[in-house]
């Protein structure tokens, strides 16, 4: 496993990003699963992909691994969640918690303010996805973009987009086509209609990572 930790800048949230090998094998799955509360070990029982097994356990190791580093902490960290999926921790309700993985990758994000984080891989399937994830004013901005370039902007908007409703609290339970982002530098511009989030300044960071997959971070310096 290869494992790291990292944040953008003052105020930023502490991310942390473990690559595991694909396909796993049996002494991988048991290296995280001693990492693991009993709530994600019996997750990973329902899943008959060992990718998908490795994924999750991965991403309850990365948690302890994360927690241990930014507090101290040493032990299982338990896990819940809300109802949005979002987990919480209830040793530790002043830490924001987001996890996300795609492939090799499991990567995390504590803070004490709002944050939201997600991993992709790019792919031309997101051309033919895009009505269902861009608001109007990104589909027809979509439209001036390149064909070239087109599948990097849509991943950028999708793992953006994905990040924010994380850090806001709903994930998907937000039609993501209800939202229009907009990214500028290191600041996130959002429009969603609604108002829990109004006044928020919502701050942004990307990273390219190897193998064609893209993380995205979102974040607030307000609770």
């Amino acid at each position: 496993m290869n494992v790291s930790g990292f944040s953008p800048g003052p105020g930023a949230p502490s991310v942390f990003t473990l690559k595991i090998r694909l396909p796993p094998d049996e002494s991988l799955i048991k290296e995280l699963k001693a990492g693991c509360c009993q709530r994600r070990i019996k997750k990973s029982v329902q899943l008959r992909c060992m990718g998908d097994k490795a994924r999750t356990l991965g991403a309850g190791w990365l948690l302890g691994y994360a927690v241990n580093i930014v507090t101290g902490f040493e032990g299982i960290v338990a896990e819940e969640s809300d109802a949005s999926g979002r987990p919480l921790l209830s040793a530790f309700p002043e830490l924001y918690v987001s996890l996300a993985h795609s492939g090799p990758y499991i990567v995390c994000a504590l803070s004490p303010f709002p944050c939201g984080i997600d991993v992709e891989k790019g792919s031309p399937e997101l051309i033919r996805l895009a009505e269902m994830f861009l608001s109007p004013l990104e589909y027809q901005q979509s439209r001036t973009v390149e064909r070239g370039n087109l599948e990097a902007w849509l991943l950028d908007v999708w793992t953006m987009k994905e990040a924010y409703l994380k850090a806001k609290g709903t994930g998907l339970l937000t039609e993501p086509a209800k939202v229009t982002i907009r990214i500028d530098g290191s600041s996130l511009h959002v429009n969603d209609g609604s108002t829990p989030c109004a006044g928020l300044c919502w701050s942004a960071y990307r990273q390219q990572l190897e193998g064609g997959y893209k993380l995205a971070l979102c974040w607030s310096n307000q609770i």
